[in-house]
């Protein structure tokens, strides 16, 4: 659409865009599929897992080969030159 510089209505191009990804008569389906809970279930490839409400309110530690690694839910990145440290993940 940038490149000839055209504008197309929302509702004239969804259905079109819908049926390329297989969805068909989308206007007529009764109701949004919505996420009802939120508690959220990370399963982690050791097996174990972790539950909390989506995003965490809190830090979560978790448990890594005998270290606690601090899982933050909006972490603003490692600040100084220092070297890389278990905590920066």
């Amino acid at each position: 659409m940038e490149r000839f510089r055209i504008n197309i209505p929302f509702f004239q191009w969804f259905p079109t865009f819908a049926s390329k990804k297989g969805l068909q008569n989308v206007y007529t389906i009764p109701s949004l599929n919505v996420q009802t809970s939120l508690m959220k279930i990370w399963h982690f490839q050791n097996g174990s897992s972790v539950s909390s409400v989506h995003p965490p309110a809190d830090d979560l530690k978790l448990l890594l080969k005998g270290d606690t690694i601090l899982a933050t839910p909006f972490r603003k990145g490692r600040e100084g030159n220092e070297s890389v440290k278990l905590d920066d993940l």
